[in-house]
Formats: C-alpha cells, structure tokens, sequence
C-alpha cells in the first residue's frame, strides 16, 4: 500500500504531542522508496521519498509542528508548494499513519521491558534438547502449526514463540561438511512437505520452520525478509553459513533486507 500525503481526519492530532515510529514498525529503503514491516499486523506498507523523509525524521521523537517546520523548510521554496500545502500534506500523512498504527505518542509507547536474568545465581539455565533430522510429515505439521500461529496471533508473537524456544540451544562445533549434508536434508524435508501441503506453503511459513528446526539443531541460521517496491514483493528465506539455504543468490539479488530483529 502507498502512503501519500491525501486529506485525513486530523482532528484529534495534537500538535505538540511527540511522535516516533511504533516499536513493532520496522523499515528498510529501496531507491526512493521506504518500506515499512509492520510486525504486529503483518503488514506492509511504502513511502514515497517525501513520506520516507518523515519516516527518516521520526527515529527520534519530534511534535507535529517540528515535522511541519522541518517539511516547510525543506520543500518550500525549492517546489511549488506552498507552506499551507505542505502543512496540510504533513498533518494528513501523520494522521493516516496514526490511524494505521505506524506512529504513535512518544509517551504512551510501549518500552521494551527490563531483561529478566535467564541464568539467576544458584540457578542452572535449562537447556533445550537438539532436534534430530525431521521426516517430511513431521516438517508438514510444522508448517500447519506455523500457519495457524501466524492467522491467528500474527507475525510478531509466532517469532516470539520461536525465539522463545530456540535461545536456549547451544551452537553445535562439528565439521561443515557434516553440517551442511544435515541441513540441505532438513530443507529438503521442509521443501517436500511445503509441496504437498494443501494450497502450498507460503515462502515466510517454510523458513521460519527451516530456521526452527536449524536451530533446535543448535545450527547458527539466520533468518531473513526482503522487500522490493516496484512490483511489491515480499519474500523470506532462511541462510547458514553467509549462504541462502532455501533460495539462491541470483533470485535475492533484488531484495533490499529488512531488520527483523526477534529472530
């Protein structure tokens, strides 16, 4: 979806209230453009280069006022708006984001709360046991337990939830030629049983069941999102040592990578 500066109720938008991005928001850029990843929703969204600026501007918490002194002084002058247009096109903008949950007031935002020690004094940290080869059908219950997590309680918390249960598991030392026969098999099995799942599985389901099982593995994967705005796509894949597992370079050449930082 593009988000332009068009008329919006602003109404309700207090002025001097502080904004910054929602903590669940994240972005990356691709040319002019700016692609937002809304992790709670699950949603994507593009900025032209003018909405990009104030996404730019609102890593730190600014009032609607300093967006429009800051837009005004950019834009005015060196276009042919004038400063009632852009004052207009910044509040409408500010309130359509607003409205989709992109911003937020700087003092009701949710801080991430303090870390709660995993290892306490007197206290062993309990440990995950490693994850053996999955068979194809054990793999296709996992993409069906992935699917439903992420219908019903979104992006965000199944990452959460997967986060979760990887932490805990050590990273194995053994030789890469060992470990890359075990996790080529282990995407062979998420392939074949993504294959024959009912309607087939989506790109995002595979890998974040590809990095679950590498991970219960106690195998150092890293999974990835990309975005490009023109045609939009969105596409995730999971890699291992610096190298796609699931996908090939050539076809992730075009994707700008976009920080998703719950896995």
């Amino acid at each position: 979806m593009v988000l332009l500066p068009w008329k919006s109720e602003v109404d309700s938008l207090d002025v001097r209230a502080p904004l910054a991005r929602a903590v669940h928001v994240t972005s990356t850029r691709h040319g002019t453009d700016t692609v937002l990843l809304d992790l709670k929703r699950g949603q994507y969204h593009t900025l032209n280069e003018v909405g990009g600026r104030m996404w730019q501007l609102l890593e730190s918490p600014m009032t609607c006022n300093d967006l429009v002194r800051a837009n005004c002084d950019e834009y005015v002058g060196q276009s042919d708006a004038t400063e009632q247009e852009v004052t207009e096109a910044t509040l409408a903008l500010v309130g359509e984001m607003r409205q989709m949950g992109l911003v937020e007031v700087a003092a009701r935002m949710e801080r991430p709360r303090a870390a709660v020690p995993t290892n306490p004094a007197g206290e062993r940290r309990p440990r995950v046991a490693l994850m053996r080869r999955p068979s194809a059908l054990r793999c296709g219950l996992y993409v069906l337990a992935v699917r439903l997590a992420l219908k019903t309680v979104g992006l965000q918390r199944t990452a959460i939830w997967i986060r979760d249960r990887v932490a805990s598991v050590p990273i194995q030392a053994e030789p890469e030629t060992r470990a890359r026969v075990e996790v080529v098999a282990t995407e062979y099995a998420v392939a074949l049983a993504s294959a024959f799942f009912p309607g087939r599985a989506l790109c995002l389901e595979q890998s974040l069941v590809l990095y679950y099982l590498l991970r219960r593995q106690g195998r150092r994967a890293e999974f990835r999102v990309g975005v490009v705005p023109h045609p939009f796509m969105a596409h995730a894949w999971v890699e291992w040592g610096g190298a796609p597992v699931n996908d090939i370079v050539e076809h992730l050449q075009p994707f700008a990578l976009m920080p998703v930082g719950i896995l």
